[in-house]
Parts: C-alpha cells; sequence; structure tokens
C-alpha cells in the first residue's frame, strides 16, 4: 500500500521545486521585455500626444509605413464604431 502512495508526494514535490526554480527571476520582481508591447508604446506615442493637444481621438498614424489607420495599432474603444454589434 506503501509503495502505491509514495509516488505522488515525491512527483509533487519535484514538481513544485521544478516550478519554483523555473520561475525564480520573476519571483524577484525581473520582468521580460517583450518587443511587441515596447514597439506598440512607441508607435502610439505620437498620435496620443496628438490626441492630447487637440482633445479627441485620432484616427490616422503618420508614424507607421507613412500613415495607418489608427484602430490597427492600439485598439480604443472610443474609436471602434461598431461596437454596439457585440
Amino acid at each position: 500500500m506503501l509503495k502505491k502512495i509514495i509516488p505522488y508526494p515525491i512527483s509533487f514535490i519535484i514538481f513544485f521545486l521544478s516550478c519554483f526554480i523555473y520561475f525564480q527571476p520573476q519571483f524577484q520582481g525581473k520582468q521580460i521585455k517583450q518587443h511587441d508591447t515596447v514597439q506598440a508604446k512607441l508607435k502610439t506615442g505620437h498620435s496620443s500626444e496628438l490626441a492630447k493637444q487637440k482633445g479627441g481621438n485620432t484616427y490616422w498614424n503618420n508614424a507607421i509605413f507613412s500613415g495607418m489607420p489608427q484602430g490597427l495599432i492600439a485598439y480604443s474603444k472610443d474609436i471602434n464604431k461598431v461596437d454596439f454589434l457585440n
């Protein structure tokens, strides 16, 4: 009977220790810099500054590909005109 029960706590301890070792940097407060998130913040910076100056939303971003619709880059509920369909 004891031989059948012993593997479960041992496997739980091994799993717990492996998770603890794997996530140790996160427990220390370290974070991975996510390239796509950083780029999105940088690319929408121009539009957010312009929106603050004008007091409204911008629908076009000149910072990417010589111009691109803002809704494709930074989603905002205010810009989405078909949100009522959800």
